[in-house]
């Protein structure tokens, strides 16, 4: 008996066909087996090539690849543009910081760290944490100011709110967070130590930036 050779989904997307190109075409899978990934998956679907290939040289083919093509062009296009649009806006943004004496920023990322904590604890068996004071470790101090600063002293939440599910939302966050850093930065130079490790650790976070 003659092999029969076969293309996937994958394949066949990769030749220009789209899922209701299949649906229409070529209606149900000539074979399936099963998935080597994922037993519990639904089965691969397989499309017999000879077949593939006779409909891709017959007028239907011709026609309605045409069109999907068009209309896949058109909705890579309209993604583009909603990126454009966000990373134009994200390009646009000025951060403000408000400045108050450091001591004093220190001892309220003190308050409201120990505020937070306690409303986890009670919660939460075997959740003792330690309160932050002006005498806790100064590293430590460092960070929970900046994020302190950067929650309470910004707009970081709400402009993360703004690009929340937008496309292009990867880069644009990258973006914003490099532009609150820097606005920390340069509003408390003690804390521009504590910034770069932030900015590090964000960069180590989301891996190669896109």
């Amino acid at each position: 008996m003659k092999n029969v050779i076969y293309f996937t989904l994958a394949e066949l997307k990769s030749r220009g066909w789209t899922g209701t190109l299949v649906r229409d075409l070529l209606a149900v899978p000539d074979a399936t087996r099963c998935n080597p990934h994922f037993k519990s998956a639904a089965p691969i679907r397989l499309y017999s090539q000879t077949r593939v290939i006779d409909v891709e040289q017959s007028e239907a083919w011709s026609a309605l690849a045409q069109r999907a093509s068009v209309r896949r062009n058109a909705a890579e296009k309209a993604t583009q543009t909603k990126r454009e649009r966000l990373l134009k806006y994200v390009d646009a943004l000025s951060i403000h910081v408000s400045v108050i004496p450091v001591g004093e920023a220190i001892q309220s990322a003190c308050e409201n760290f120990n505020d937070i904590k306690s409303a986890i604890a009670p919660g939460r068996r075997n959740s003792e944490f330690r309160e932050a004071t002006l005498e806790s470790d100064p590293l430590f101090l460092q960070r929970i100011t900046f994020n302190y600063l950067r929650h309470g002293l910004t707009r970081y939440d709400q402009e993360l709110g703004h690009l929340f599910g937008k496309v292009g939302v990867r880069t644009a966050y990258s973006i914003l967070n490099q532009k609150v850093f820097a606005a920390i930065a340069a509003a408390y130079p003690e804390l521009a130590e504590e910034c770069r490790r932030q900015e590090v650790r964000k960069l180590e976070e989301a891996g190669a930036p896109s």
